[in-house]
């Protein structure tokens, strides 16, 4: 009977195991990037938005993999760049994501990359730039336009969750140096918060309960595998931390996959955290949080206020006072010729 019951226990285990699947690893703040890289970020972001796209989120392996690219691309020489789809050393990007221990599928990274070499067109205009020009110059095609013959840049595919973003000025040879690391890894399926009224940023901090969730699917492996979530069909968003099977047949606790709802804070000021479940056509689950500070609106001073509807000071006390204080008295310039008027009077009376 004790054998039965530890080999059900077992059985049971596995199976919660095997279907309920850990999320590898979460997204790094935008917060830590430099002011180059969220204009960068919050630009393609803004494209992705209008296409009906979930937002990218940074990702620290291919940040790190994009600032080495960048690197050796600075350490060519402008008139002879070579291949600028290797590095110099002929290392291709499998190898580079391999280095920087970005997971794979079973079958194959999903991933792309493009550096953009150009002349005075800064971080607040590249974007735009890249994505009204790439017909017309091959040197803005990203790896998989030119070796796989691919006609969607990176930045509009749904296949990628995450960026790397690398960016530097040259002043020697006046060219700027972008390299942008598209990816996307097995069971990380970021959730997003932004605010309404920026829909492409990605928010830390909010000053409305009522915000904007993004809610990433498993677009480049729709089948999924033995270890790793398919294409999503149900979700589940709560900011109770509580897991609940996957649905088998209707449930009220489930709703079907959106890539983006409007979603109410609970009252109170602080940080929130939101939880969402994620179940593919078979079963497995994945269960991804993240976390939103909820913060009143700094209080903005109102620009029509004017000394004329300000309350007038007292300016008989302001006569009598210390010669201090009468000094002081300058800073309300509106009744500054009062002021001198009483205090021209009050000294021509005091030797009476």
């Amino acid at each position: 009977m004790i054998r039965l019951l530890v080999r059900s226990f077992i059985i049971v285990f596995l199976f919660a195991f095997l279907f309920t699947l850990p999320v590898l690893a979460q997204p790094i703040a935008v917060s830590s990037l430099s002011a180059d890289q969220i204009t960068l970020l919050n630009s393609i972001n803004d494209l992705r938005r209008k296409e009906n796209l979930v937002l990218l989120v940074p990702n620290d392996s291919l940040n790190k993999l994009a600032e080495f690219y960048l690197n050796d691309l600075l350490a060519r020489p402008i008139d002879n760049l070579g291949d600028t789809l290797v590095t110099q050393n002929k290392d291709k990007l499998e190898t580079l994501m391999a280095r920087y221990q970005y997971p794979t599928f079973p079958d194959v990274y999903t991933a792309d990359f493009v550096p953009l070499i150009v002349r005075g067109i800064g971080p607040t205009q590249i974007i735009n730039y890249w994505n009204q020009n790439f017909k017309n110059d091959p040197t803005l095609l990203s790896r998989q336009m030119v070796r796989q013959g691919s006609t969607t840049l990176p930045m509009f595919s749904r296949f990628y969750r995450e960026i790397g973003i690398a960016y530097r000025g040259n002043n020697a040879n006046g060219r700027d140096y972008y390299v942008l690391v598209f990816g996307a890894q097995p069971n990380v399926l970021p959730i997003i918060v932004a605010d309404l009224k920026a829909k492409n940023v990605i928010a830390e901090t909010v000053s409305s309960r009522n915000v904007l969730l993004y809610i990433n699917d498993e677009n480049s492996h729709r089948a999924g595998g033995a270890d790793f979530i398919g294409g999503i069909q149900n979700m589940r968003v709560s900011e109770q931390n509580v897991d609940l099977e996957c649905p088998t047949t209707y449930s009220p606790d489930w709703e079907p996959y959106q890539n983006a709802i409007q979603l109410t804070l609970s009252d109170g000021f602080g940080s929130k955290t939101i939880y969402v479940e994620l179940c593919d056509g078979v079963g497995k689950k994945i269960r991804v949080n993240t976390s939103v500070v909820y913060a009143p609106a700094t209080p903005v001073p109102d620009p029509t206020a004017s000394a004329s509807t300000a309350t007038p000071p007292n300016v008989l006390q302001m006569a009598n006072n210390t010669q201090t204080a009468v000094a002081n008295a300058i800073i309300y310039s509106t009744y500054a010729p009062t002021v001198e008027a009483i205090l021209t009077a009050t000294a021509s009376a005091a030797p009476q």
